[in-house]
């Protein structure tokens, strides 16, 4: 053991490590209800990942037709706003 640490003492840091993991993984409730918003809304399913302040939305799409109607909306909108 690099550290110098037992083996049941290496074990017992590494299911700690692991469940401390699980912990951050879990979306709260207002982050799973913005997910299921979204995925009615968009018709797509779509994933909510908090990274500190801020974090990543992910949309997935089955094929290249579904990927091309999100790229045609997401232009739409950029040409209607911007």
């Amino acid at each position: 053991m690099s550290k110098g640490l037992s083996v049941r003492e290496a074990e017992a840091y590494r299911k700690g490590a692991r469940e401390s993991a699980k912990k951050r993984s879990q979306p709260d409730a207002d982050t799973l209800e913005a997910a299921a918003k979204l995925t009615r809304l968009l018709g797509f399913s779509v994933e909510i990942r908090r990274r500190g302040k801020g974090g990543e939305v992910a949309v997935k799409f089955r094929d290249e037709g579904e990927l091309q109607t999100l790229f045609d909306w997401f232009h739409a909108d950029l040409r209607r706003t911007g």
